[in-house]
């Protein structure tokens, strides 16, 4: 029976032939139009996406065999689901590569604990996948649209913005990039047949700009003609197609656009080595992981391009986080308004603004109202009542220590700023996140002010001192006897005690190209 490793040349080999046929007929993938899921291919059952090599191997068989499914998954995640994988299907083998071990050791105090180690040679593994059209049981797939053209107009602009260099358009038929200037040059819009092949084109040039030492840092200084100028073409190609496919967009009668000058280098390449082709599909991986992640944060940050103070858009950011946990845009207005009430110096009404502006297009169907007054203090002012004992006693919210709840309680060690003493359980320490807190350092704070504080690399204390004009509250020692009291209450009922287990678990890379 052949090795995994034996099994894994002879996938790639087979793989590697199949691209060289298509390259000596002027394409990579497919002559003709073809669906774009193809290249996004995912396990339904565990979320992960195949990258790389997979993601090539399972493209090309779905191309192959028509699939318009981009589900893959083993027999026995399929048994699993209640599926069942139909009788004389073929499986497509997927590599696998495993760094790391996990291994048991004792500490300085004689306790054993887990430990990764990284393993001195991968070992190489395999593994079969089966697509959902193979499969009876699995639910149709969701209809997916494909970008129509004014979103692709809309989508260039906003790719455009995220690019590190320049993106010019000049009157010539040529495209692209200049190392030297850090530049990408593209012939007019109106010269291509539609938007989509425009930035198609712009998104291989895009590519070649990640090469800058910068950026990725890749030989970009090759001759033309020379294997390594074809290396960093085929390196923009593939990661152009992955790009097409994560945007959602199709190019219609798209072979190698001018690539001809190429194949015989591609091709004398992929059969001196056939790694060549993994090693390609690695670096294509990188570059559109790299331009995805420019793109996202440009959308992330756009809506607050017109804000200058780091606090306000960490409000803005707030209020949409709160929208999304409760799916009600109320929830971050409320925070906008105490917001605003909080920071009268800062520029409310345009945090404001851009909140309801983002909140329209999140949630259409929900008209916000409202109009950004102060909130009504919520927290009840002090007062005494007299207590089961017959004492006068400080009340907190309207009510007396000995009707507190645990919420109640966390709210008063917030109010009080008190220090809690000992660590915590798992129960408690989740109680404490239920009730929108968070417990750090022996101190308990509102979630959102661990979540602001975090947006400016702050500890809580270091940002309610930088922020607050009346962070020095004077309590009265009563109250902090008080509620230590019921702290060691809460201790002798097992509520502050053994610290939680928060162990980290290593985790295996499922995905991975190797050198063979």
């Amino acid at each position: 029976m052949a090795s995994a490793i034996e099994l894994v040349k002879q996938s790639r080999r087979e793989l590697v032939e199949k691209i060289i046929e298509n390259m000596k007929k002027g394409y990579l993938f497919s002559p003709e139009e073809w669906d774009r899921k193809a290249l996004q291919p995912y396990n339904p059952v565990s979320g992960f996406h195949y990258l790389g090599g997979n993601r090539i191997r399972l493209a090309m068989a779905a191309i192959n065999a028509g699939y318009q499914d981009p589900r893959w998954m083993t027999f026995i995640q399929a048994k699993n689901q209640g599926y069942q994988v139909r009788k004389g299907e073929k499986s497509t083998l997927l590599e696998k590569w495993i760094f790391t071990k996990e291994v048991k050791e004792k500490d300085e105090h004689g306790r054993e604990v887990k430990k990764t180690e990284r393993l001195d040679h991968p070992i190489c593994n395999y593994f079969r996948v089966f697509n959902a059209e193979q499969v009876d049981g699995v639910e149709p797939l969701a209809k997916q649209e494909v970008l129509k053209e004014d979103e692709i107009l809309k989508l260039t602009d906003e790719i455009f913005q995220s690019s590190k260099c320049s993106i010019v358009e000049a009157a010539q038929e040529m495209a692209f990039y200049s190392p030297e200037e850090d530049q990408i040059v593209l012939p007019p819009r109106a010269f291509f047949k539609s938007p989509a092949a425009f930035l198609s084109v712009a998104l291989h040039e895009m590519a070649h700009s990640t090469g800058h030492p910068d950026r990725l840092n890749r030989p970009l200084m090759n001759l033309f003609g020379t294997e390594e100028y074809a290396r960093e073409e085929l390196n923009a190609e593939i990661s152009s197609v992955f790009l097409e496919a994560d945007l959602g967009f199709e190019v219609e009668d798209e072979g190698l656009r001018d690539h001809s000058n190429y194949l015989e280098s591609w091709i004398k390449i992929l059969k001196e080595d056939p790694n060549e082709l993994f090693r390609a599909c690695q670096t294509g991986e990188k570059i559109s992981k790299y331009l995805m992640e420019n793109y996202q944060e440009y959308i992330e940050n756009e809506p607050f391009r017109n804000l200058t103070n780091r606090m306000e858009v960490a409000a803005v950011k707030m209020a949409m986080k709160r929208s999304m946990k409760a799916e009600d845009p109320e929830a971050g207005m409320r925070h906008i308004k105490d917001w605003k009430s909080k920071y009268p110096k800062l520029d409310g009404d345009q945090v404001e603004k851009i909140f309801r502006n983002w909140a329209k297009e999140k949630f259409p169907d929900k008209e916000l109202s409202g109009t950004g007054e102060p909130p009504v203090q919520q927290r009840a002012p002090r007062r005494y009542a007299m207590g089961s004992d017959q004492m006068l006693q400080r009340t907190f919210q309207g009510k007396l220590p000995e009707e507190f709840n645990q919420e109640d309680l966390l709210e008063f060690m917030v109010d009080t700023d008190l220090l809690v003493s000992g660590k915590i359980t798992e129960e408690t320490f989740r109680a404490i996140k239920q009730c929108g807190y968070c417990y750090q350092s022996g101190k308990i704070f509102p979630e959102e002010v661990v979540d602001e504080a975090a947006e400016y690399d702050l500890s809580p204390e270091e940002f309610n001192a930088r922020v607050s004009s009346d962070t020095a509250k004077n309590h009265s020692q009563d109250i902090k006897k008080l509620v230590k009291g019921l702290v060691s209450a809460l201790d002798e009922a097992k509520g502050f005690c053994k610290a939680p287990d928060l162990e980290n678990t290593s985790s295996m890379i499922e995905d991975f190209d190797m050198e063979i």
